[in-house]
């Protein structure tokens, strides 16, 4: 194997981009298609004698503009974007004879992914650096942004949609290079229903999908130095807008909500510059720009509204109002370049209550010399496929809206019990609180007993009612951590992870009457330090800056990796360490797990290998 491709994709509404990296040696370049070698490739299909063609094919026939919309509408059973495409789409189906429009759609997006996957492979074999690579041997994964703000759950329809697609795709791009006709697309569909497990693990591993809004952001969560915090992003496509609101902290990106609204500049009723040079129909429902714009305020209030259900405006107590401290607003996009889009995006953000700065923030290009085609101007339209040409192991766990509690879930109404027990804050753990910076307790032991064994009494001197023992899903959960934790297999990563895990169990309060297990948890808790220490294997490279210390991919067992932060004197050090060990495949370091001052446990680095050892 002399390379290790990763293809982020960015699926677009108009167009797609594909930025490939080479793992092995850190080579990245934007991929261009056809003979003009255009990095922006239309997102349409063509119908041509009852079959589907790419646009790359070089044939002429009716088009079907917006793949990615009439997939969405047809996964969710809807028509929330049907006043943008056409209805080509339906007057395919009916051409061909496929009565179920899912079927249609997955003929659609496997057609169109196919195109993708063969026009990188052209790119790789025409490519002076990358010219010598056996397809045969060199890995090619490609990884999706998914829009995950069209989809109200981690597996939605439109996501399960798009990674069988995906997978088809593929399977069917190493079977035959020449164009497939339909027969072949409803062939590979077949295919996959009756193939086995390994071989889908096989395809999985090729076949990747992420979250749009992180891999957009990636090139600032990447860069050295850059603050965690609460982000709202907007970015303006020719059909749609996507917003969202996210929080970064040190151990990944909380999705708090999303819109995907059809107000992109395509609707826009204006001559503008952004408009020229459309491959896709047009739009068959434009909006004045007074209407379009108040609209967009509207979406972006909503979008509010859902953030502030995770963290609310105002917390009751002491501290500043959370969203007008470590609060960034970014705008990308091609639309991005119409003024008004900003202009009421800022606007609406004012009149919500949150404090930016005067400009919404830009993508910054990235620093390893990434060359933009000629017909991109602006590094903000490969934002996204950026991102995904980094390795899925390397990019931010992100936490979907599903996966997360809202405040009121975290700081339910015993927190008000709480309140009158001896060392703990008045502030309901406001996270910019000065006393207490968001723990909640004023003071408390490094052991957390106490206070928990307050706030139960409280609770149950405050009720007249008593509770059963309860045995559900938390139970169940925090029974399995406790193995987990107490299992000789267990690494000490699994460990650490194991004891966060356990700590957030032991605050529901469906649990309050299950005394023994809460008493179990607590011990855990309590453990010695040093009993958690071990040895854990880094992998060369892998090493990322963060504010608080060192992030980096450390190994489970075999074949499986997770990212982890390491805490050092001297976080630049250990960087540097891991960064420059390139001539093994792992780098052991001895490590213990200790809590940070909001209670959380990491590993942090007690012991360093020998450098001139590793370097060798």
């Amino acid at each position: 194997m002399k390379h290790l491709f990763v293809a982020g994709f960015d699926f677009g509404t108009s167009y797609s981009k594909v930025v490939l990296r080479d793992q092995l040696t850190g080579e990245t370049k934007v991929v261009t298609f056809g003979p003009e070698c255009v990095g922006l490739l239309p997102s349409h299909l063509l119908v041509h004698d009852n079959n589907l063609y790419g646009p790359l094919d070089g044939v002429v026939g009716d088009i079907i503009s917006y793949p990615k919309l009439i997939a969405a509408d047809i996964a969710e059973g809807g028509d929330r974007f049907n006043t943008i495409y056409s209805g080509r789409f339906k007057s395919f189906q009916e051409r061909v004879g496929i009565t179920n429009p899912k079927d249609a759609a997955d003929v659609m997006l496997i057609r169109y992914f196919f195109t993708i996957i063969r026009g990188i492979r052209d790119f790789i074999g025409k490519d002076r650096d990358w010219s010598d690579s056996d397809a045969k041997l060199d890995p090619l994964m490609v990884q999706l942004a998914v829009p995950s703000g069209l989809m109200a759950e981690r597996d939605g329809p439109l996501e399960e949609m798009m990674v069988k697609a995906l997978r088809a795709a593929h399977y069917l791009a190493h079977q035959q290079s020449d164009a497939p006709v339909l027969s072949d697309l409803l062939r590979v569909k077949g295919e996959l229903k009756g193939m086995s497990r390994q071989a889908l693990e096989v395809l999985d591993k090729c076949c990747v999908i992420y979250p749009e809004v992180a891999a957009g952001v990636q090139a600032i969560l990447r860069s050295r130095g850059t603050p965690d915090g609460k982000y709202i992003t907007m970015d303006v496509g020719a059909g749609t807008v996507d917003l969202n609101a996210f929080y970064r902290h040190s151990s990944g990106l909380d999705y708090w909500s999303c819109e995907v609204v059809p107000l992109g500049f395509a609707r826009l009723k204006i001559d503008s510059p952004v408009l020229s040079g459309s491959n896709n129909d047009t739009t068959f429902d434009p909006l004045c720009e007074s209407t379009l714009m108040s609209e967009l305020r509207q979406a972006v209030s909503s979008l509010m509204r859902q953030a502030f259900r995770y963290q609310p405006q105002k917390v009751v107590g002491n501290g500043n109002p959370p969203w007008q401290h470590e609060t960034f607003a970014y705008i990308w996009g091609g639309g991005s370049a119409h003024p008004p889009y900003e202009r009421n995006f800022l606007d609406a953000l004012s009149e919500c209550g949150v404090a930016v700065n005067e400009f919404a923030n830009r993508l910054p290009v990235p620093v390893d010399n990434l060359v933009l085609p000629d017909d991109v101007g602006d590094f903000g339209r490969l934002a996204v496929a950026f991102g995904l040409s980094f390795h899925h192991a390397k990019l931010d766990a992100v936490r979907l809206p599903s996966a997360l509690k809202t405040f009121a879930e975290r700081y339910p109404a015993y927190w008000q019990i709480a309140k009158r027990t001896s060392g703990t804050c008045s502030c309901y753990a406001n996270p910019e609180c000065h006393i207490c910076g968001g723990k909640g307790f004023t003071s408390f032991d490094d052991d957390l007993v106490p206070n928990w064994i307050a706030i139960d009494k409280a609770w149950n001197n405050t009720l007249t009612f008593g509770y059963a023992e309860y045995r559900g899903q938390y139970y169940q959960a925090l029974t399995a951590c406790l193995n987990g934790f107490y299992s000789k297999s267990a690494r000490i990563v699994e460990k650490v992870d194991y004891l966060n895990q356990i700590q957030g169990l032991l605050r529901r309060p469906e649990l309050r009457a299950n005394i023994d297990l809460i008493g179990e948890g607590n011990a855990a808790i309590l453990q010695n330090e040093r009993l958690l220490g071990g040895t854990v294997n880094v992998v060369p490279g892998s090493a990322v800056l963060t504010p608080r210390g060192c992030r980096a991919i450390v190994s489970l067992r075999a074949n499986q990796h997770t990212e982890a932060d390491l805490f050092y004197t001297d976080a630049v050090s250990i960087a540097r360490l891991i960064n420059k060990s390139a001539g093994f495949r792992f780098i052991p370091f001895g490590c213990a797990g200790r809590k940070d001052v909001n209670g959380r446990f990491h590993l942090h680095v007690n012991k360093m290998p020998d450098q001139f050892e590793c370097l060798r």
